[in-house]
Formats: C-alpha cells, sequence, structure tokens
C-alpha cells in the first residue's frame, strides 16, 4: 500500500497545430533506416514556420532533441523578433534570464523537464517542437507550466503536427509519437494507479521504418495511376456521409468533438474553424442527428419567452444552423464561427462579437457555452444588452449540475440578476436580467 498527493491542476489547453508536409515526401524516404534525427531535422523547419504566429513573451519550447535542433530554433525565434535563453546539457545559461524577464522565450531540451522550478511563475505557453517518446517525460515536462505556484489561471500546449494527406488517410509521424505518449500507460502508472497500458509502443527504428513503408507504397500506387479522383462536395448540413465518415474519423465523435470545442479558448477554436470549415459542419450534422432523439428542443423553448414581445431585438450567440430565427418574428441578430450559406449569420468568436454598447433586448446562449473562456461570452452579453434586457440560456442538465455555482457566481459578479433556474428532464435553463 502506498500514499501519494495530487496537486489540483490548472486547466491546460492543448492545441494540435497542423501543417501540410507533401513537400517533404521525397526528403523523408530517403531517410536512412533508424535515422530518427535525420527523420526530425527535415520536419524541424516545416514546424517552427507552424507555430509563428503562437510565439509570445513567457513561452517555452522544447526540443527532444539537442544537436542541429537547438540553434535552429534558436535563429528561427530571434528573426521572428524574439529574444531567447538556453536551457540544455550543455548550456544553462538561459533559465535565470528568462525568470527575471531579460529574455523572451526560453528554449529548452530534456533537462529542462526535470527538478526545475519557477518557470511557473512567467510561462504559461509551451511549445514541444520535438516531443519526447514517452508519457512520463511528458508529463514533466508538462509539469514545468502546470504546476503549483503559477500565476496564471491556465495554460496553453501548442504541438505542431506535420501531415500528408494519403487519399482518404493522414500520415504523420508527429501524430504517431502523440499517440504514444497519450496511450502508453508505464509501468509505475501501472503500479501505483493502477493505469492498464493499452498499447505497447514501437521501437524508434521501428516506427520511422513503418513511416517510410508507408510512404513508399503510397508513392508507388500513385506512380501507377492509382488514383482517386472526387468533385470538392458543397459544404452545407447535414454533410456528405462519406465526407462526414472521413471527417468523424479524424475529428472524434460527437460528444469528443463537443469536449474539444469546450476545453479551448473560443479564439483557438474559431481560428482552427476558419482554417477547416468543415469541422464546424460535421459537428452540426452530427448535432442535428442527436437533436432528432430529444423529446425537447431549448432553442424552442427559449422562444416561447421570446414570443411575448415580438419587438425584441434579439442576440442568438453561438446560433448554430440559426433556428432560433425560425422560430420567432423578432428580428434576430445571429453569431457564430460559421456562416453558413443563406443565412444572415455573422462569423465570428462570441467573446467578441461587432455590436455597439446597449444594443439589443434578448441576449441567448442556446447551449453556446463552450469553451474554456465561457465568463467572457458572459460578459460580452452584458455590454450589448439594453438595461434590463433579457439573458435566457440553457445547457445540458449533466454539464449544468457540474458548473451551475460557478455560472451563477459569473452572472452575479459580471452584474445580472438572476430571475430563475431550474432544471427540465435534460437541461438547465437560467433566466437573467441586465440589472
Amino acid at each position: 500500500f502506498g500514499l501519494r498527493y495530487i496537486p489540483k491542476s490548472l486547466s491546460v489547453n492543448q492545441e494540435i497545430i497542423m501543417s501540410d508536409g507533401e513537400h517533404l515526401v521525397e526528403r523523408l524516404i530517403k531517410v536512412p533506416k533508424g535515422s530518427h534525427i535525420d527523420f526530425e531535422k527535415i520536419l524541424l523547419e516545416t514546424k517552427l514556420e507552424s507555430i509563428k504566429k503562437y510565439l509570445k513573451k513567457g513561452a517555452l519550447i522544447y526540443t527532444y532533441l539537442v544537436t542541429d535542433f537547438i540553434k535552429e530554433i534558436g535563429k528561427f525565434v530571434e528573426e521572428s523578433g524574439f529574444t531567447y535563453g538556453y536551457f540544455t546539457g550543455e548550456d544553462k545559461t538561459g533559465l535565470n534570464r528568462f525568470l527575471d524577464l531579460e529574455v523572451d522565450i526560453l528554449i529548452g531540451s530534456a533537462p529542462v523537464s526535470t527538478g526545475v522550478d519557477g518557470i511557473q511563475e512567467v510561462c504559461d505557453t509551451l511549445i514541444p517542437v520535438v516531443l519526447p517518446w514517452t508519457s512520463s517525460e511528458y508529463q514533466q515536462l508538462l509539469g514545468r507550466v502546470n504546476r503549483q505556484g503559477s500565476k496564471f489561471e491556465q495554460v496553453y500546449v501548442f504541438i505542431p503536427q506535420v501531415n500528408i494527406e494519403m487519399d482518404t488517410k493522414t500520415w504523420s509521424h508527429d501524430k504517431r509519437k502523440l499517440n504514444i505518449i497519450e496511450y502508453k500507460s508505464s509501468l509505475a502508472d501501472l503500479a501505483v494507479d493502477g493505469e492498464i497500458p493499452k498499447s505497447l509502443a514501437p521501437s524508434k527504428s521501428t516506427l520511422i521504418e513503418e513511416a517510410k513503408r508507408e510512404l513508399k507504397e503510397w508513392i508507388k500506387r500513385i506512380e501507377g495511376g492509382d488514383l482517386i479522383t472526387y468533385e470538392r462536395e458543397e459544404l452545407k448540413i447535414p454533410l456528405n456521409p462519406k465526407v462526414l465518415e472521413y471527417q468523424v474519423k479524424k475529428l472524434g465523435n460527437f460528444s469528443q468533438m463537443n469536449k474539444t470545442w469546450s476545453i479551448s479558448n473560443s479564439k483557438t477554436n474559431f481560428d482552427r474553424i476558419k482554417e477547416n470549415p468543415k469541422e464546424w459542419y460535421t459537428y452540426h450534422t452530427l448535432y442535428g442527428k442527436a437533436r432528432k432523439e430529444w423529446d425537447e428542443i431549448p432553442y424552442e423553448e427559449i422562444a416561447k419567452k421570446i414570443k411575448v414581445r415580438e419587438d425584441w431585438l434579439v442576440a442568438d450567440l453561438g446560433c448554430g444552423e440559426n433556428l432560433l430565427s425560425k422560430e420567432i418574428k423578432n428580428k434576430v441578430l445571429a453569431f457564430d464561427y460559421i456562416a453558413k450559406e443563406g443565412e444572415e449569420v455573422i462569423s465570428c468568436d462570441i467573446s467578441n462579437v461587432p455590436l455597439d454598447d446597449n444594443k439589443v433586448d434578448v441576449a441567448v446562449f442556446s447551449l453556446s457555452l463552450m469553451g474554456s473562456n465561457y465568463e467572457e461570452y458572459l460578459k460580452e452579453s452584458y455590454r450589448i444588452l439594453k438595461p434590463y434586457g433579457n439573458l435566457f440560456i440553457a445547457e445540458p442538465k449533466k454539464k449544468g449540475e457540474r458548473i451551475l455555482p460557478d455560472l451563477k457566481k459569473h452572472l452575479t459578479r459580471i452584474g445580472f440578476k438572476i430571475v430563475d433556474d431550474y432544471y427540465s428532464s435534460n437541461f438547465l435553463y437560467i433566466d437573467c436580467v441586465k440589472s
């Protein structure tokens, strides 16, 4: 029998930064057998370009490999307009300068992940450009920023991932490594926490050889004329079944997508979905299927409360398919990540909607408080509401039972008066007035 204390963690927002690596194919298949370092060197430049917009003061960039990597990363950081310091086995001069805010970014290797404290006081962003090979190493690295004593409420982890599209599949060396980290439990996890390993990780050389074999088979098939051609699908709800099937394999099912959207910052979601609108269409196709099984539709229940005053101007924040506007005669200003074709919807992040202060009579969040920063949505609704304007919120019952105490505190702190909060069989409803 044994005991150990696991402190409460911060909120961790992990985002995969994907980039196209098709231009690297010829170089990758020529890598000598077992040379995972050469493999990673080829991927490095593309990864660095993909993280450029995520660089900021107080970021920690990690690389498992040092030789021919650390200087390349330093050069990139400098050319991007930031100062930097190193913390590696040979050069540890950058740590104190980083902690004293004398340099913007710390570039570290394996030594930065163990026995180092204080980083959490100045750093809330981790960018592992070359991932370690084991879950325990990754957790130690994450522990530098996700640590007691942090001055931040949440930390951000941006993981660059180079992908190569192979007909209906995506090849990615980085994704393979991340899968090992996420799904392979160590013997220590088994012994201490009872977590049974789900799979056995291949060796580094085996991993590289399998990856190269897939690439060679793909090239051989294309050179032989075995091509798949198709016309680009028009994006509409519901998505074409074949497109939907592929997107679900790539993005996960409805529950998994809900989780991804909920634990990420809305700006992160907005930027990602703008680059890949299929994610939004996939989500709402799955949402539409799920809704058919419900005996109660939240936006219809909220519509009943709005119908008492047809002169009210309504803001539907996170409107989805803009269905509320079809249910009421009021003028509706609709906002979501994507403006669905044929609908009068404004594409935006609902933590920052393009409306003047004191503009609308009603603000609605119907199953749309998704995002780690949902309190910012509430503040935005307060800003755009007229004095004594109404706020109507609906959330799934299970989620409501989990967040209701905090949600009520947020609403009261912002300035709302909670008129009513109640549960139906499957949903939580909250009615508020801007006081």
